[in-house]
């Protein structure tokens, strides 16, 4: 099959026109890296929708990060702000496309002023420390909104489970693919209700040690962390990280990872639920899940972001494999990022 029969049998296996103006827009930005078309996209979202009425409320607004976090919040309403606000000394006295940039103390020569709180730092902990910061200052609490909190979260709260045509029974398992600090799972067992198991896989060891302490609190004999990633067969891989908490295949990476497939694994069990996040390893994990799925046909939630060609490649993929699926693709972020095809 080309490609373009490829692209029309995704789309014929589209339930609804949500996925199809996220599948259309995916692809144009696949093709040119434009993110006009991943705007596009968040733009729809209705926690941003929120999100940018509360900018929209006034042009005393500052946004409190200087880095691309800061942008992406500026771009919901670019005329809407008054500047921008960092603890990073060497900013002061410069601009972000024209916005210019202050001290944090600034905030108080603008006391009618709102302050948008959007710094890319992973964990609660950093946006915390913001928020007493300002508080310190004397500012009110009211006049500062923390889209960590107020968007980010809620998005991950939803993500994986907020669709409604998922539906679930008491005899649920669950895959985790890539499965980070566990809470992905935590989420599952909340969302079910009653579940017969859940299957936990995260290779870096930091977090694979978060995962085993947060599987904790689930019951001990249905829910295990596994410390391999995941991928077409058994062996090992090498991996480069990418910053903090993200990594990606490569044959000439130090870091090195042992893998499983999801066939061999949960050999035997009656998979009904797949999740997978693992830094672009989505085609290879399904390749190693092929029998799982054309034995149990499980609902999936998979990445389709990490690689431009995901887009179309894992759909088509899952296709082969059985071509019964019908999919739905939502989105859970405010960059490119967070693009989740759902099979059913």
């Amino acid at each position: 099959m080309n490609k373009n029969d490829e692209i029309k049998a995704i789309y014929d296996a589209l339930q609804d026109e949500e996925s199809r103006f996220i599948f259309g827009r995916r692809i144009l930005y696949s093709l040119t890296q434009d993110e006009t078309y991943i705007r596009d996209i968040v733009n729809r979202i209705p926690e941003v929708r929120w999100l940018k009425a509360e900018i929209m409320r006034s042009h005393e607004n500052f946004v409190f990060g200087a880095g691309g976090y800061g942008k992406v919040v500026r771009q919901l309403a670019p005329s809407y702000w008054k500047g921008i606000l960092d603890n990073d000394n060497r900013k002061w006295g410069g601009d972000c496309d024209g916005v210019p940039i202050f001290s944090p103390d600034t905030i108080l020569q603008h006391p009618d002023a709102r302050v948008f709180l959007a710094v890319r730092r992973f964990g609660k902990k950093y946006h915390l420390e913001i928020a007493k910061q300002l508080e310190e200052m004397g500012v009110d609490s009211a006049r500062v909104i923390r889209v960590d909190r107020d968007v980010i979260e809620r998005l991950e709260q939803k993500q994986y489970f907020d669709l409604p045509a998922l539906s679930h029974d008491a005899e649920e398992t669950f895959v985790d693919a890539g499965s980070y600090d566990g809470m992905t799972s935590v989420r599952f067992a909340e969302w079910a209700g009653q579940y017969r198991k859940i299957f936990a896989f995260e290779p870096e060891q930091t977090f694979h040690k978060k995962c085993e302490a947060t599987l904790q609190y689930l019951s001990a004999d249905r829910a295990a962390a596994f410390p391999f990633g995941t991928w077409k067969e058994s062996g090992e891989l090498r991996f480069t990280k990418d910053g903090i908490e993200c990594g990606h295949v490569d044959d000439g990476g130090e870091i090195r990872v042992p893998v499983t497939s999801i066939d061999e694994a949960c050999r035997g069990e009656r998979i009904t639920y797949i999740k997978m996040d693992v830094e672009g390893a989505e085609l290879e994990t399904l390749v190693g899940a092929q029998q799982t799925i054309r034995a149990y046909h499980p609902k999936l939630a998979i990445c389709l972001y990490h690689k431009p060609q995901d887009i179309v490649d894992l759909p088509a993929y899952v296709l082969e494999l059985d071509s019964t699926y019908q999919f739905y693709i939502r989105h859970y972020g405010l960059e490119q990022c967070e693009t989740i095809l759902y099979a059913i």
